[in-house]
Parts: structure tokens; C-alpha cells; sequence
């Protein structure tokens, strides 16, 4: 993963209604959000949600939950030079920079979630919403967002793109979204009819419940296609959702 701004939200929303046909064009975010478009509906609170004003540390530190979902904290960690917290003219706040580094490298920048963020997901489904900059040299595979079911994304240690794993990446290559459950009996990869912008401020939000997988560029909903060969939606969806979610939970590292 190379250079990775996150502004001062990246939110996490659990247990929630998001399965509806007025679903927001966006979630909500202080500051410069795109305006929230006529007869959508309400965004609900987040149950995760960390931002970065607060925090003074330069490099690795920790980032606590302002959310409600209840005393949690996220870790800012790496070691690799331009990490850390610093004021962004553009968005009038404090931002997150995470430099890239070899997969599951130890300097990497990184932002580690709490463990069992999706403990709370019924079949409701759940929402994820960031703002995002990406910089331009950022390689198609780069991973932005990894669930994982041992850690590292991977079976033992390594970086495989088959081991159990709900992710997406900056995208422009063969997929954007892969998804492989936890006996690796279902996996699924969704390419974006439009992807991550490069060297820009970007809104993100998915919304993912037993029926759609939905994702909103800068309001904008952009449609998602399932690669040749791979499990269809349904099938994913089915399983992820299945008693209670269960499938879903087992991704316990974030």
C-alpha cells in the first residue's frame, strides 16, 4: 500500500437498517461532505467512529471510539517515515497519512481496527464510510480495507489473496472487492464501473446486507459486477448472512 490519507472520519455503522431503496447518497460527515440528496433517507449514528483531531501523537498511536457502539480504540501503526496525524488545508482538519510498504510489512502505515467489529451486525446488514485520498503511484492491489479471519490476510503469515478475507483495494485491475469465506467454500470479486480516485479527496461509503452489495462515490452509486468464474452475489450474500451473520463475524481482525 503506498501513500493513504484518511480524513478525520472513518466510521464503521453496525446493526442498522441499510437495505432500503432511500438509502443515503452518503453517510454523514462534518465539514465538506456532498449535500444529502432530496426524499433519502436519514443517516443513522455511527456504531464506530474514529476521527483524528484529537489526536497529537506524530507516528503510531491510539484513536478511541466516538461512536456508540461502546469503549473500543483503533491503532495508528508502522514505523515507516511520514506516518502519523497533521493538519490538511484542503479539509480544514487533521488527517491520517499511512505510507505503503511491502504486504504485511512491519514499517507499513496502518490503521488496526478493533477486534469483532462486525459482532453487532444483524441481517439488517451494515454500512462503511470513509474520505479517502489516495496517492497517485498507489498500486491496483493495494489493500484499503482487510477483514480478516487470522490476522495478516493470509492462512500463515503471508499476503495470499485466497485466504478467508472481506476486502476491497484501489482498484483499476481485475477487481476492486474479494470476498472468501472462512472454509474457503465461497469466493467472490466485484469489479466498480468506477473505481478509487488517485490524489483526491474521495467520500466512500458500501452498504452491504443479505440483499445488495451498494457502493457510493462522492454520493454517486456505482454499479459492481461480479468477475467471471467467481461466486454470484446471491450466493455471497447468502452465506455472510446466514444464521445471524455468522460467516460475517469470523472475520475478527480488522
Amino acid at each position: 500500500m503506498k501513500n493513504m490519507k484518511i480524513k478525520r472520519f472513518l466510521a464503521i455503522t453496525l446493526a442498522v437498517c441499510m437495505a432500503i431503496p432511500s438509502f443515503p447518497a452518503q453517510a454523514k460527515a462534518a465539514g465538506s461532505e456532498p449535500a444529502q440528496r432530496a426524499g433519502s433517507a436519514s443517516v443513522p449514528d455511527p456504531f464506530y467512529e474514529f476521527t483524528f483531531d484529537n489526536v497529537t501523537e506524530e507516528g503510531a498511536g491510539t484513536v478511541e471510539n466516538e461512536g456508540n457502539g461502546g469503549e473500543a480504540s483503533a491503532s495508528i501503526d508502522g514505523s515507516k517515515e511520514g506516518l502519523g496525524v497533521f493538519y490538511d488545508e484542503e479539509r480544514a482538519s487533521k488527517v491520517l497519512n499511512l505510507p505503503g510498504g511491502d504486504t504485511n510489512g512491519a514499517t507499513e502505515g496502518r490503521l488496526t481496527l478493533p477486534d469483532n467489529m462486525f459482532q453487532s451486525v444483524t441481517n439488517a446488514g451494515f454500512a462503511f464510510s470513509f474520505w479517502i485520498n489516495i496517492d497517485e503511484s498507489t498500486g491496483s492491489y493495494s489493500r484499503i480495507f482487510s477483514g480478516t479471519v487470522n490476522g495478516q490476510n493470509s492462512d500463515n503469515g503471508g499476503g495470499n489473496w485466497d485466504a478467508p478475507e472481506f476486502a476491497f483495494v484501489a482498484g483499476g485491475g481485475d477487481y476492486v472487492t474479494t470476498v472468501v469465506n472462512s472454509d474457503k467454500s465461497v469466493n467472490t470479486r466485484l469489479t466498480w464501473d468506477s473505481v478509487f480516485a488517485r490524489g483526491q479527496w474521495q467520500h466512500v461509503t458500501l452498504s452491504v446486507s443479505p440483499a445488495a452489495y451498494d457502493v457510493y462515490l462522492d454520493g454517486v452509486k456505482t454499479e459492481t459486477h461480479v468477475v467471471n468464474n467467481y461466486a454470484d452475489l446471491d450466493t455471497l450474500l447468502a452465506k455472510l448472512f446466514a444464521d445471524d451473520a455468522a460467516e460475517l463475524k469470523k472475520y475478527v481482525k480488522c
